[in-house]
């Protein structure tokens, strides 16, 4: 493979003529945006939007305003401020029309508040104490996974205004977001006196609830505060501000805001009760969290501990500190760029661009064989590895530091959840890859997507320091297959 092939590309905004899109109305749209507070045809709208092969990065330019009615203006700039977090530029016709579209609704940055609890017991005495008197100014959502394995946590939250989220990814979408907004509403009116400014929305569960409970929030306009419970939600979800549910058929994560959260409350005794492959599942973002700061030893010692992730009274003071690590490392790259405009929050995606597009094929298999469901960390494990392969491919020089990350990857047992739900599918390599093509196109960090290239962050061997470098680039479709195929022997 010749270097010359994977290279950095330009970025452009290139504005977009709404008005030339046709939007896709659907029956049950009415009821939803309601529910929601939108205007009427946003939803139809947004899936223009993708029909047309929108970017996050390029402006939304209405063009003549007399093709569109008023509401469908107003419909277009609602769709704008969640399409993939909000599109980063809008046209100043659509800003004059309507104010606080697009970019002026964005929360402001808010820096990491890691605070940091020894039990759950503690914590749960923690936070009851603070609110105790204005237990109408929290509003708490419970995994219901939560609930059922930490009955202590259930007892807390029947103390406050609460909402049990069920459904796990699956219900990760609007729909469930307007039932949260509804319950929210509830509780508002029945307390004239406050204000949704005034109302601080607390969510106890694993990334999906966190990604939901933020996005209302940011919706409302309340501020949040994240309460992780699984690894994975720890070391990613929670930090950095990034909020949304799924929107079928383009796959998750494609609605929503950035919304950054009060604080995060790390409690490392909630890992006691995860099965060691939901533990390995987060323990893919540690992984590359090492990997992106360029620490091999951090990338061992991960590995290590991941191979018998068991956490108990020996272990949990040195993990509470690997963890709180990880999760500041990443705060590095959302400061250095709150809102993903430049190259550098985009390295955190490293793996993310495979690994949704192969959660996307999960999610359809799913429907039809419940037990395909697909981690994300067990996806992000295996993008890692691929772009691995990428990176030899392209640098044959690079081969024995590849081989020594991949080593890492394998032995830390983080590729054994996806090995068996691969096994599962029955499908072949080349029948895998052509499901996962047209969401590896949508992807919202492929921000010039052809048919024959994406843009990915992967690795680049730098021969001074003889290390494996984070970087962006654009690469043909055809070594990306390459890459992904070699992976699923390795």
């Amino acid at each position: 493979m010749d270097k010359n092939k994977i290279s950095p590309s330009p970025q452009t905004a290139l504005a977009i003529q709404v008005s030339a899109w046709t939007p896709a109305i659907e029956p049950e749209d009415v009821a939803l945006e309601a529910a929601l507070g939108w205007p009427n045809r946003t939803l139809g709208w947004l899936r223009a939007a993708f029909n047309a092969g929108a970017r996050r990065q390029s402006a939304w330019d209405l063009g003549r305003l007399g093709d569109l009615e008023a509401g469908d203006v107003r419909a277009t700039a609602k769709a704008a401020t969640v399409f993939r977090r909000g599109v980063e530029t809008i046209s100043d016709t659509i800003s004059e029309m309507i104010p606080g579209t697009a970019s002026e609704v964005k929360s402001g940055y808010r820096p990491l508040v890691l605070q940091t609890s020894p039990s759950v017991t503690s914590f749960l005495n923690s936070i009851s104490s603070e609110f105790s008197g204005r237990e109408s100014r929290i509003f708490f959502v419970l995994d219901e996974s939560v609930a059922k394995s930490w009955p202590a946590a259930a007892q807390l939250v029947l103390k406050f205004p609460f909402w049990i989220f069920q459904g796990g990814e699956a219900a990760k979408n609007l729909a469930s977001t307007a039932a949260l907004v509804k319950q929210i509403g509830q509780h508002t009116e029945s307390h004239p006196e406050m204000d949704l400014e005034n109302l601080t929305i607390a969510a106890i569960g694993g990334g999906v609830t966190l990604d939901l409970a933020g996005f209302v929030a940011g919706l409302l306009g309340c501020n949040h505060i994240n309460i992780p419970t699984t690894l994975l939600a720890m070391v990613d979800a929670a930090v950095g501000g990034k909020t949304g549910v799924n929107f079928e058929p383009w796959g998750k994560n494609q609605v929503g805001l950035f919304h950054f959260p009060e604080r995060v409350i790390v409690c490392p005794e909630f890992l006691q009760t995860l099965p060691k492959d939901e533990i390995r599942a987060g323990g893919a973002e540690c992984l590359k969290h090492a990997l992106l700061a360029e620490d091999f030893a951090l990338l061992e010692k991960w590995a290590k501990f991941l191979r018998d992730p068991v956490i108990n009274h020996a272990n949990g003071s040195e993990i509470h500190s690997m963890i709180t690590a990880v999760a500041k490392m990443k705060e590095v790259f959302v400061q250095a760029d709150p809102f993903e405009r430049g190259s550098r929050r985009e390295l955190l995606n490293m793996g993310h661009t495979i690994a949704h597009s192969l959660e996307g094929v999960g999610a359809v298999l799913q429907k039809h064989q419940p037990s395909l469901g697909l981690r994300h960390g067990s996806a992000v494990a295996f993008g890692l590895m691929c772009k691995i392969h990428l990176m030899v491919a392209a640098q044959p020089e690079a081969a024995e530091t590849g081989q020594k990350i991949m080593d890492c990857l394998i032995n830390s047992g983080c590729l054994d959840d996806f090995r068996r739900w691969y096994s599962g599918t029955g499908l072949d390599s080349t029948e895998l890859w052509s499901l996962m093509v047209p969401y590896l196109m949508q992807d919202k960090k492929i921000k010039s997507g052809t048919p024959s290239s994406c843009r990915i962050v992967g690795f680049q061997w730098k021969s001074v320091s003889g290390k494996a470098v984070p970087a962006s680039f654009e690469v043909s479709m055809d070594n990306l297959e390459a890459a992904f195929k070699k992976s699923l022997l390795s």
